[in-house]
């Protein structure tokens, strides 16, 4: 065997610790055991840590190149322990310690005895810039609780930064545990068995249905949460009230209130809050290749995936709270194996050619309207009572999971006779079916005005069931032409299975089809269809009101 000869420095440390360094090294290598190397970790040695560290960081074992070994702890900072270990060498966390700003720009394989490393100031706790690159499972990194900002990993570089491996933990930081800058060929493969970004928990997190507005009297919003990612319990859907809505947020009013991307879907109030940013994030790349592979990863918060050019992302054995794939330049991620959304959030896909097999979610699956040329295989496992809602034809999806009937209030087969309402009037129908609907559907009779469209949550059973809090709303609109007609609302929502859609005209001339005889009894239409006076444009809450007397045929449409 050939051994480096070399003092690292004159001082003399511990021989246990010293050993400790020298079997650490043998073990990662395969090296045998030593008598030596025995005695000292025993406490009966009398090796000085420069004679051992000189012995024991071997260049050849079995005729084999074997990288260099040394402890974090002998060195006063990590670019001296780096450019002790050399290209290719181990710097080994024997201890646990506060870094910063540390930057990997040569080959090297960061490990430990199982200690953590706390970020110690703002900005990356580690910066790779060069290829080959490894963070083993020896070592943690700790964000400090979100004390300080800045991301776990970041990775920069173009084409220099190839074959990254991240195996360990990184929990708290203040940003993305795991950042990609734009740059050809960053090649990477994440095998972390937990990742967390959370900066903000509240229990008092308010927002109405239809609307973006989020509330907290604690939550202390500041300018630095634009762009990271609300979670807000049972504001997803009234009939779900164990889900997140999870939405990214657009702008901040003040410490308590801020504006979300996605109006939320039913109205709550003192319930749980947490702000997250997505735990990897994929740099926009629009024209360069690049591979990136998450292997095993599991998550405490949600995956993050903004990619574009050709590069392709590969997801395999994921376990996570939520995935959304945030920009419509996502291109090719390919996901395999995972577990998705366990808390009932929905998983949002954006952009071009993703491919989806042997999946597990918890909660929807909405391929929206620039998800294209997209799969999802029918080895997919959705929890019962979840949804496949595809906005795009050029999907492909299989035909078991088609999406549910979309809402509407009467068969349309019933067309009978167009009738007028009284001018300012809101009528509620009452729908069967679900689905996330952007427009609502329409036969105009006459032509006049304005008209208000809406979508309003459910509440109460049965001949007692009533329209409660809006969903969503097309503001005041012209009236459309005579004939079919689709008014959009401001903003897709989720209609639920008995929620309830409005229609006002500020005229008594314009007139809209109807199913079947007008002047039925209003006993009979009570929990299906309701009325309220003096309602345009429709209001964020509906008024109670006694049956109306005849039905529209309104129909929900994505």
């Amino acid at each position: 065997m050939t051994y480096y000869t070399d003092s690292l420095d004159a001082a003399t440390k511990a021989a246990q610790d010293a050993a400790r360094s020298a079997k650490a090294a043998r073990d990662l290598v395969g090296a045998p055991a030593d008598a030596a190397v025995a005695a000292a970790v025993n406490g009966t040695g009398t090796q000085t840590r420069g004679a051992l560290d000189g012995r024991y960081a071997q260049t050849t074992f079995n005729g084999k190149g074997l990288p260099r070994f040394v402890m974090r702890s002998n060195y006063a900072t990590f670019d001296l322990a780096k450019a002790a270990a050399g290209s290719g060498g181990i710097v080994w966390y024997d201890q646990a310690t506060t870094e910063t700003g540390l930057t990997v720009d040569t080959p090297l394989t960061i490990d430990g005895a199982g200690v953590t490393i706390t970020k110690g100031g703002n900005g990356p706790i580690f910066t790779v810039t060069a290829k080959n690159v490894k963070f083993r499972r020896g070592i943690s990194l700790d964000g400090a609780g979100g004390t300080y900002t800045g991301v776990g990993i970041a990775v920069t570089g173009n084409g220099t930064t190839q074959d990254l491996e991240v195996d360990c933990d990184i929990l708290g930081t203040d940003q993305q545990c795991i950042t990609f800058g734009t740059g050809a060929g960053q090649r990477a493969t994440i095998r972390s068995q937990s990742m967390s970004t959370r900066n903000k928990v509240t229990t008092d997190a308010a927002m109405t249905a239809g609307s973006a507005t989020l509330t907290s009297a604690t939550a202390n919003f500041t300018a630095a949460d634009v762009g990271r990612y609300a979670l807000v319990l049972g504001a997803y859907d009234s009939a779900r009230a164990s889900s997140y809505h999870i939405a990214q947020i657009t702008a901040v009013a003040s410490a308590t209130s801020c504006t979300l991307a996605i109006p939320a879907g039913a109205t709550i109030s003192a319930t749980s809050l947490e702000v997250h940013h997505p735990c990897v994030a994929f740099g926009d790349d629009s024209s360069t290749t690049g591979d990136r592979t998450i292997v095993g990863l599991h998550t405490l918060g949600f995956l993050g995936v903004d990619v574009g050019g050709v590069q392709t992302v590969g997801l395999i054995g994921l376990n996570t709270r939520g995935v959304i794939f945030s920009a419509s330049n996502s291109q090719k991620v390919s996901m395999a194996g995972c577990r998705v959304a366990p808390s009932g959030g929905p998983t949002i896909l954006h952009g071009t050619s993703h491919a989806i097999s042997g999946c597990v979610f918890s909660g929807d699956v909405i391929l929206e309207t620039d998800c294209n040329n997209s799969a999802m295989g029918a080895d997919n496992t959705l929890a019962t009572g979840m949804v496949l809602v595809n906005k795009n034809n050029s999907n492909s999806i299989p035909a078991a999971r088609v999406d549910p009937p979309l809402p509407v209030t009467m068969d349309p087969v019933s067309l009978s006779a167009a009738s007028a309402l009284n001018a300012n009037q809101a009528v509620y129908m009452r729908v069967r079916g679900s689905g996330y609907i952007s427009k609502i559907g329409m036969h105009v009779g006459t032509s006049s005005g304005n008209i208000c469209v809406g979508v309003y949550a459910n509440s109460g059973a049965g001949s007692s069931a009533a329209p409660s809090t809006r969903k969503g709303t097309s503001g005041s609109v012209a009236c459309p032409v005579a004939g079919y007609a689709e008014v959009p609302l401001t903003a897709p929502v989720w209609c639920a299975d008995g929620d309830w859609i409005a229609l006002v005209a500020d005229n008594a001339t314009a007139t809209f089809y109807r199913g079947g005889a007008a002047g039925f009894a209003s006993s009979l239409a009570k929990g299906r269809t309701n009325f309220q006076s003096t309602a345009f444009p429709l209001p964020a809450t509906a008024a109670s009101g006694t049956g109306f007397l005849f039905s529209l045929i309104l129909t929900g449409v994505i």
